[in-house]
């Protein structure tokens, strides 16, 4: 789940530019964007079930989807908006603003029957507990690609064999494994490079 700001010309999707503020629902299908000519992004990439406790709605309602924030955190939305548009030091900023927006009870979950887990899980995380982990396993064989053969990540990530890798590459990234190994050698995004230093 994530929420972007867009403080200069909002990116494209589908053919048409996003909204300046924007919810993205956990997505399980490649999702392209087309960048704009002038950007100025900044954006909260949620762990799973992170966005309910400020979102305060069923997360379900927006996965697969791209939303306008203002349609569903609409005072919240755009009093950030304006706040950090303004801000010398965004990231400062945001995270004093998410702090004092954060709740400070959770629900207990003990007791709770694996009917009552799972719609308590999608209620919070937009998916269903099975397809979050297919989508946690397809990101850790992602970062062993290319460095070993594919049927080794396949067994390394716990796929029956190199053919469920497979499929799974198809539909999260929209492509086959070697496909997606050639499109992304030359790519590095700016989260994984934190990540790969050990800093989130």
């Amino acid at each position: 789940m994530e929420m972007v700001f867009h403080f200069a010309e909002p990116f494209g999707h589908g053919g048409r530019r996003q909204a300046k503020m924007l919810l993205a629902g956990q997505v399980w299908e490649p999702l392209v964007l087309e960048p704009s000519s002038h950007c100025d992004v900044l954006g909260i990439r949620f762990r799973p079930g992170g966005s309910a406790a400020f979102l305060r709605f069923p997360q379900q309602e927006v996965a697969g989807q791209i939303v306008s924030l203002d349609d569903v955190w609409a005072g919240t939305a755009r009093r950030l908006f304006e706040q950090l548009g303004n801000a010398v030091d965004r990231i400062a900023l945001l995270n004093k603003l998410l702090l004092e927006l954060r709740p400070c009870t959770a629900l207990p979950s003990h007791h709770l029957s694996p009917r009552q887990y799972r719609r308590r899980f999608e209620a919070a995380v937009g998916i269903s507990p099975k397809l979050l982990d297919r989508i946690q396993r397809f990101q850790r064989s992602l970062q062993l690609m290319g460095s070993i053969p594919l049927a080794e990540v396949a067994l390394s990530c716990g796929y029956y064999d190199q053919a469920h890798l497979i499929r799974d590459c198809r539909q999260f990234a929209g492509v086959t494994p070697s496909v997606w190994l050639r499109d992304q050698s030359h790519v590095l995004f700016f989260q994984d490079a934190v990540d790969a230093e050990g800093v989130v």
